[in-house]
């Protein structure tokens, strides 16, 4: 209790920017470990804006133990590591020097690399590498219809959906929008799963399922399912493009980043070996 009186107090001196001063005039810590002190104004750049005071507070709590607890942990590495493991001048400078590295490459690609992708370019990718994008699921075309057991001429929808023709189509599209509680007329991929998880039948082996079934009209109390599997791919398939479509993309400009990177290297090098601005001596 003590600790949340502490903290909310901490609170509304952040929210009505009263830092806490000594008599000296230095600003007063509100928590020290050893030599280490962690200060109100600290917490002040970190609180996330527009938290509630609720929020806050849990956040000051958990800020305030973690800072302890890495103090307290620095504080045996300090005693426990040798000197030696304790230098870690190298090793800053190698992060340092990889930092620095990657952001002026970075810096490079954003002003000179081109990241457009054409459609063009993503179709002849994956005719390329199609064989590489395999499917994790089965998928279907279907054409789907789902309406209530009282549903006026349902028995039209019987003779449209096995024959999905232009017109026939058309007729579900009308007759759907008026009576339907859920349909699907179009020529995008679906989940097996997501269209079969509400129609009542059991399909112990899906693979088996597709390839011997087509139209499917089945119902249970509240509705009739008709089904008509237009096409369908299995696990392990080829992937449709219009689900890789992204990562192809991303494939592309990574490799433009890395041709580019690589072009950066061998033209720095090629430059400095020129105008001799190194030397190398073995």
């Amino acid at each position: 209790m003590k600790n949340k009186i502490f903290l909310v107090i901490a609170l509304c001196s952040i929210f009505f920017s009263c830092s806490r001063y000594t008599n000296s005039g230095s600003e007063e810590s509100i928590a020290n470990v050893f030599d280490k002190n962690l200060y109100l104004s600290e917490l002040k750049e970190v609180i996330p804006k527009n938290s509630t005071p609720e929020d806050s507070v849990k956040f000051i709590k958990n800020y305030v133990d973690n800072w302890m607890i890495k103090q307290l942990l620095l504080q045996k590495a300090e005693l426990n590591l040798t000197d030696e493991q304790k230098d870690l001048s190298k090793l800053l400078d190698d992060y340092r020097t990889t930092l620095l590295v990657y952001k002026y490459e970075q810096q490079l690609i954003n002003q000179k690399m081109d990241t457009i992708v054409t459609d063009e370019e993503i179709n002849s990718y994956y005719e390329k590498h199609a064989g590489e994008f395999k499917l994790r699921t089965n998928i279907v075309k279907v054409l789907y219809v789902k309406v209530p057991v009282s549903a006026y001429d349902a028995f039209n929808v019987r003779q449209w959906y096995k024959k999905p023709n232009e017109n026939n189509i058309n007729n579900i599209e009308d007759y759907c929008y008026q009576n339907a509680s859920q349909f699907i007329t179009g020529e995008s991929w679906h989940y097996f799963n997501s269209i079969f998880k509400d129609v009542p039948v059991k399909v112990l082996n899906v693979e088996h399922y597709l390839r011997t079934h087509r139209l499917i009209e089945v119902k249970d109390s509240l509705y009739r399912y008709f089904i008509n599997i237009r096409k369908y791919r299995l696990v392990n398939d080829t992937t449709p493009l219009v689900y890789v479509k992204y990562d192809i993309k991303n494939i592309i400009v990574n490799t433009r980043k890395h041709h580019f990177i690589n072009e950066l290297e061998n033209n720095v090098y090629e430059d400095a070996l020129n105008k001799k601005k190194f030397t190398v001596n073995y």
